[in-house]
């Protein structure tokens, strides 16, 4: 016989299904409702993680990491009216135990029975029943508003969601930081919302990505999107929101089998493509990487221009790659990184003052970025001005501190302060002491070696970042604190290395069955 369990402020209906806490109905998803009846059934004793898979997931593979997630959802749920109950704790090495004590409510016809009922328990039963027989009355004189209420509260939870999704799509700091708030009220409501923690998921990954906040909001970022893709393997979209976490964490080669897995299971996903695409050129795959833009070219996804220059411009198709490169910055006049490419660009086929132009025509319109001060501190360094290339270093740390470029170049840079070794092993520790699977990271290394002579560790850096797929070769020749190495025979030897990989890719591209015909014609733009 299914009976009723009664728990402190808890009422659990096994034949209904329903649970009320304090009079009020509480709802729960399935999986919280057969997680709560679980931890009530087992009670006094722990109930193992093995023993919440088998029995709430049944046949359906889970990681333990699914089980925390759902733990602390119903947690939540339990606790959503400011109740300070410990309903459920933490045993270490075991699981999880129900902790205040229950009872259980037998439903019989034989007055024997009834009548062995504690009293206490019965005075339960009867404020039970006449809180029901209470709200019955209530509803009775507005039963013709019931749909209007429901109406009114579902649309609402909508919102929450749609809105976050709007203020998301913003890209910028305070509309992100209003999205993750709307995310977490959706979230409240709705505590199995997959949309929501994606929502969540995607929009701290951008706090990290984009608005420099501590690398700690991708802990919470990746329990959230890794939650969404245990419980819903199927969905596409949440394979994405962990491949983000993983490529705002800098795990390159983790963010692309989770964008390759999220694309087979939507292939019409168009944006998931174009991220792809980017990491594909940041690991040297070039071929790839043109043909994926290629697929999603005429969308207008924000980088997809930028992305097409710069493919083209490693894969040495100089002409088509600038146009496409100018097309970039001027249709997006506000996107700093189209504007820091192209005056790379320039800088890297000898052009210094299209380069020098570009950028100051963008800190006039009011762009105020640490990578377009670190060009121009570069272009200075280039001319021999190292003390205006200093100033312009440290204009780029006046407006972001924390930039990792800026702070490199102006350790480098700067003439007046003698950088003892303690300064050095400081700097070290600070921005080199974990490895990263991004190929510029190690450039940046080089450069701080080569600066410092130790040219044969710097050499080595180059290397690890060709081996991780780094290729523009015309840009390293350019950087003044590699001069001292140009003619090494070991830098010689990558770069013929470089060189090699573009040929071959630039002949398979040429070669592709999938490229039109005037797509690299200069003539044609």
């Amino acid at each position: 016989m299914k009976q009723t369990l009664v728990s402190e402020d808890l009422i659990v209906n096994q034949v209904t299904h329903q649970v009320t806490q304090n009079g009020d109905y509480l709802k729960l998803p399935d999986l919280s409702y057969r997680t709560l009846l679980l931890l009530l059934k087992k009670a006094p004793n722990a109930v193992t993680i093995d023993q919440l898979i088998d029995e709430v997931w049944q046949k359906i593979e889970v990681s333990p990491e699914t089980v925390t997630q759902r733990i602390a959802l119903l947690r939540k749920s339990l606790s959503a009216n400011n109740n300070k109950v410990e309903y459920i704790s933490s045993i270490r090495n075991q699981g999880y135990r129900w902790v205040p004590e229950i009872q259980t409510l037998y439903k019989s016809s034989k007055k024997k029975n009834s009548l062995n009922v504690k009293l206490p328990l019965l005075a339960l039963v009867i404020l039970f029943v006449s809180v029901m027989i209470w709200v019955y009355n209530s509803n009775k004189s507005v039963i013709h508003n019931q749909p209007i209420q429901i109406n009114k509260i579902e649309p609402i939870q909508d919102e929450y969601l749609s809105q976050a999704w709007l203020y998301l799509n913003k890209h910028d700091l305070n509309s992100n930081q209003i999205a993750i708030e709307l995310f977490r009220k959706s979230l409240a409501s709705n505590p199995d919302s997959v949309d929501a923690m994606m929502g969540i998921s995607f929009a701290l990954s951008h706090q990290v990505t984009k608005f420099n906040q501590p690398d700690a909001l991708l802990n919470e970022a990746r329990e959230l999107a890794q939650f969404a893709v245990d419980s819903h393997p199927d969905n596409a979209n949440a394979w994405v929101a962990l491949g983000f976490m993983y490529d705002a964490r800098g795990d390159i080669d983790k963010a692309i089998e989770l964008y390759e897995k999220a694309i087979h299971l939507n292939p019409k996903d168009e944006s998931t493509r174009g991220s792809l695409a980017y990491l594909y050129s940041q690991k040297g795959r070039l071929v790839d990487a043109m043909q994926l833009n290629l697929l999603v070219l005429g969308n207008k996804l924000p980088y997809l221009n930028l992305q097409i220059a710069n493919t083209l411009e490693l894969l040495g198709f100089d002409s088509v790659a600038e146009t496409w490169y100018q097309k970039a910055d001027e249709l997006s006049p506000d996107n700093v990184f189209a504007t820091h490419q192209r005056a790379r660009y320039y800088i890297s086929h000898d052009q210094n003052s299209k380069a020098k132009l570009v950028v100051e025509s963008a800190l006039n319109r009011g762009i105020r970025r640490p990578e377009l001060y670190v060009i121009l501190g570069i272009l200075e360094w280039i001319n021999r001005d190292l003390d205006q290339a200093d100033l312009n270093f440290k204009k780029a740390l006046e407006v972001d501190a924390t930039d990792f470029e800026g702070n490199l170049w102006s350790f480098i840079a700067a003439k007046n302060v003698e950088k003892t070794i303690g300064d050095q092993q400081k700097f070290e520790q600070l921005w080199f002491k974990e490895s990263s699977n991004w190929p510029n990271v190690d450039v940046f290394q080089a450069l701080y070696l080569a600066h410092n002579n130790r040219f044969d560790e710097s050499i080595r850096s180059i290397e690890k970042a060709y081996k991780k797929g780094y290729l523009n070769h015309r840009w390293l020749k350019k950087l003044p604190p590699f001069n001292p190495i140009l003619n090494h025979p070991k830098f010689l030897k990558i770069i013929e290395h470089m060189q090699n990989d573009i040929s071959n890719q630039r002949q398979q591209l040429l070669e592709a069955d999938w490229l039109p015909i005037s797509f690299l014609d200069p003539q044609k733009y």
